[in-house]
């Protein structure tokens, strides 16, 4: 009997000790940020605060945001949880997610279809993706609620994907994906999605619109993309087909291609699109072709230890005018970097001539990182010329790792017309965060005050 009693209570305290290591993790948020006048007469704030929890396989995050220049300062709610598990027997992953979602993925590239050049430093083009899902963040924008899902399978050589999401704007995408790998290819990826997107241009409060308005309605949209890597080569290459309103379709095309070798790499991008395109967000890119080349090169016997980039970009765009003029942009850009542990120096600058405006701008920045233990510092320096309008900005970070992590930024910048300061503004935000057992505290304070504008 003392034996019996003696496994009973053994067994209640393993079982304790293990519900006690699968105590949820929380995590809190609350921010108040401020924005000022030149006057500093009138203040307006915005405030967020949420909660996250984690356990297990489950978590889920609610958020409320207040902000004085949103229409009758309404409450802003951001919520949402996740779940996942594997059905076993066939190996199968499952993840289910609800709430007020932010999508991105291939869902971003048919909303905003294109080619963003960035900077001269590049890499190899990414594996196909499909439908990627987040819960929102404690301050993330608004959106709908939806629900989303996502099915992982190991099948033969590779790995297949089944994505499907659905909102309460009456808006739906569902997306298949399979990466494998073969004898001649180190990855292969293709993926197909499709969907019904809710969007449409009508009557606003002018009685004249240089486009043609169409009633709100859905809209099919679909994309596919193929990728791989085979030694030094990899390359993207996607195409898009949408439903038009005013009937037919019209659709756009992509390649990213990229040569990588030890010391020296060489990335093109090429986009072709219908100039008469509508996204499925509604927007018009009003863009027919896009192409980039960037050579690269890294020296010293360490890998990006010291890097150089060139970028030379052309973007050939439709005015929005009634003449639908098309006319070109063309960019080039160059970006210095060195690195070491501890420290990193970037100089970055480029020139763009637009020409339907015969208007050139031209930007630089010096950027300079610095970490020593749990010390950290951060410096920017940005001029752009535009016209006879210059704009100047400096900004300066500093973190703190332990004991409660903190993180300091400022920013002032200043526009100047004329040898005349027309506006000048200052940003500042002090962050910080720590841990008690299995609940974690963020706290955040900011303001983003005008100082002066004429």
């Amino acid at each position: 009997m003392r034996k019996f009693v003696f496994v009973i209570i053994q067994f209640l305290l393993t079982g304790l000790q293990a519900f006690a290591i699968e105590w949820p993790e929380i995590k809190t948020y609350a921010s108040i940020n401020a924005s000022t006048a030149p006057d500093w007469e009138s203040t307006s704030f915005k405030k967020d605060a949420g909660l996250e929890i984690e356990w297990m396989n489950f978590s889920a995050i609610g958020a409320v945001g207040f902000s004085d220049s949103s229409s009758e300062n309404e409450p802003l709610f951001r919520y949402g949880a996740e779940l996942s598990f594997l059905i076993p027997g066939i190996e199968l992953d499952c993840n289910i997610k609800a709430g007020t979602l932010k999508f991105s993925g291939v869902l971003g590239k048919l909303s905003s279809p294109g080619i963003s050049a960035g900077t001269a430093f590049h890499s190899g083009p990414d594996a196909t993706d499909g439908i990627s899902v987040n819960l929102p963040s404690y301050n993330s924008s608004v959106s709908p609620l939806a629900m989303a899902l996502n099915f992982d399978l190991t099948m033969g050589p590779g790995e297949i994907q089944v994505q499907g999401m659905a909102s309460m704007e009456k808006e739906w995408a569902s997306s298949l994906c399979y990466e494998f790998s073969t004898s001649w290819a180190k990855s292969f990826s293709v993926s197909l999605t499709a969907g019904s997107f809710y969007h449409s241009r009508e009557a606003g409060t002018s009685w004249f619109s240089q486009r043609a308005l169409y009633p709100l309605d859905d809209y099919l949209a679909a994309m596919a993309e193929i990728a791989f890597k085979a030694g030094a080569f990899s390359t993207s290459t996607s195409a898009a087909i949408y439903e038009n309103p005013f009937g037919g379709v019209r659709l756009w095309f992509k390649t990213l291609d990229s040569l990588e070798f030890k010391k020296w790499s060489l990335h093109t991008g090429l986009f072709l699109c219908d100039s008469e395109l509508i996204a499925s967000d509604g927007s018009r890119p009003c863009i027919r072709t896009q192409f980039f080349v960037n050579p690269e090169l890294c020296l010293g016997p360490i890998k990006n230890r010291f890097r150089a980039g060139l970028l030379f970009y052309d973007s050939m765009k439709i005015s929005s005018t009634p003449l639908r003029i098309p006319y070109s942009i063309y960019t080039v850009r160059g970006d210095l970097s060195y690195s070491n542990p501890g420290i990193t120096l970037k100089l970055s600058g480029y020139w763009t001539l637009d020409q339907l405006n015969e208007e050139t701008k031209i930007w630089s920045s010096l950027n300079l990182s610095y970490k020593m233990g749990i010390f950290g510092a951060g410096t920017t320096i940005s001029a752009q010329f535009e016209g006879e309008e210059g704009t100047f900005s400096l900004a300066q970070k500093l973190t703190l790792a332990n004991p409660f992590r903190l993180s300091a930024r400022g920013k002032i910048t200043m526009i100047e017309k004329e040898v005349t300061i027309k506006n000048l503004k200052a940003e500042a935000t002090l962050s910080t965060s720590f841990s008690l057992k299995n609940v974690s505290v963020n706290l955040n304070a900011g303001i983003n005050s005008v100082l002066l504008k004429n």
